[in-house]
């Protein structure tokens, strides 16, 4: 296998990591969004401080790359997205929440028209159209499929599932600045998360006892924060470097569709027609938000 095929197999793998964020938040059952932040990015943050010392031999230098802008953009971002992802989840409806968040392509056209300077060509509002019905479907009556979820709380995954694609999608045009910076830097940043999570958890949170958690709860806990919020990082971060970022583009748009099968598969939520409707719509903002013509490539 050669450098290239690789790296798409890395960011293949990424974006199966990144898929089970659809599921492991449920898992790890009612934690506090804030503790549960808290405690999974520590070990994240574990297994990318054992990265730097794999990698570099020490912790000077990736430290040595971090500057005070990366720093604060992807500390105050990433906590934002990781709090708005965990509330949307435990919401009460996922399936509502997981799709509405993967709607964060149509708000990285908008960021990228207005910070980047970059042209929207007619695909672009198509696309915009497309995820808003689609998201518009999942507060149909019955679009879950599951009898015990309510309309409040289906409007409220719905809000912080656009939020966290809001905050997702502006932070990813925010960071093209540091293409320069290695991405398993992101440990630094993500140790903020850990500190500001269980800081708050303890001002605002009622308190709860993480020693009666089951063994279950804790493998979720621990993947969440080692798989999602850990490994792919350092993953994408070399498939960006050294793969086909087309054929890697190509492998994003499955995304949405494994995190659907995630929670089909675990009992989440029932397919219904709102649901493959709402799917198909989102999954085709994606792709045609996403897709340059040969006009443009030009």
């Amino acid at each position: 296998m050669n450098k290239v095929a690789g790296a798409n197999v890395a960011g293949l793998t990424a974006i199966l990591l990144w898929s089970l964020l659809a599921i492991l938040p449920l898992m790890a059952g009612d934690v506090p969004p804030l503790l549960l932040l808290g405690t999974a990015c520590s070990f994240a943050c574990a297994f990318l401080f054992v990265v730097w010392c794999i990698r570099y031999g020490n912790i000077r230098t990736p430290l040595s790359y971090i500057t005070r802008k990366y720093f604060l953009i992807n500390a105050g971002f990433l906590f934002a997205a990781e709090v708005t992802l965990i509330v949307a989840m435990q919401a009460g409806d996922p399936m509502a929440a997981y799709l509405a968040l993967d709607i964060w392509p149509v708000f990285t056209l908008i960021f990228t028209a207005i910070i980047l300077k970059q042209r929207l060509y007619m695909r672009h509002y198509i696309a915009a159209v497309l995820g808003v019905v689609g998201v518009c479907l999942l507060v149909l009556p019955d679009a879950a499929g599951v009898e015990t979820v309510t309309l409040e709380q289906t409007m409220a995954a719905i809000f912080f599932g656009l939020c966290n694609a809001v905050i997702w999608s502006l932070y990813s045009v925010l960071n093209n600045k540091f293409q320069d910076i290695p991405a398993d830097c992101v440990a630094l940043p993500l140790t903020f998360c850990v500190a500001s999570a269980l800081i708050l958890h303890a001002l605002v949170e009622p308190s709860y006892p993480l020693h009666q958690l089951t063994t279950e709860q804790w493998f979720a806990i621990i993947m969440l924060g080692v798989l999602p919020w850990g490994m792919a990082y350092a993953l994408w971060g070399y498939a960006m470097r050294f793969g086909d970022i087309r054929m890697l583009s190509i492998y994003g748009y499955a995304m949405p569709l494994l995190g659907v099968a995630w929670l089909l598969a675990f009992g989440y939520a029932a397919l219904t027609l709102p649901i493959i409707a709402a799917t198909v719509l989102i999954l085709a903002s994606a792709i045609m938000g996403s897709y340059k013509t040969q006009t443009e490539v030009s």
